[in-house]
């Protein structure tokens, strides 16, 4: 199994047990991917794991703000990388 590990997310270190803060602001649209994946976790799980493949992939350093596919969903996800790590800044459809 894989390890989940922390993300930043506005100033503080956002678990995924724990991803209330995007997916209970309804303006964010996210909802759809909870159903798709069935918990809140799983989705933020799965919107992480997209993010780090399209900052893997365009190979990008610093700010970004990027569509991804997640399931069947296209998110927008804005964040930064530092020192390698993908840092979740908000994502929403």
């Amino acid at each position: 199994m894989r390890r989940i590990r922390p993300v930043y997310y506005l100033g503080a270190w956002l678990m995924p047990e724990n991803p209330t803060v995007i997916f209970d602001q309804a303006r964010h649209g996210l909802q759809p991917l909870v159903n798709q994946f069935g918990s809140k976790e799983a989705a933020f799980q799965a919107i992480q794991e997209a993010a780090e493949a399209a900052v893997a992939s365009d190979g990008i350093i610093g700010v970004f703000e990027r569509a991804v596919k997640v399931g069947t969903e296209t998110i927008t996800v804005r964040g930064n990388v530092i020192n390698g790590v993908t840092k979740i800044g908000t994502a929403f459809k």
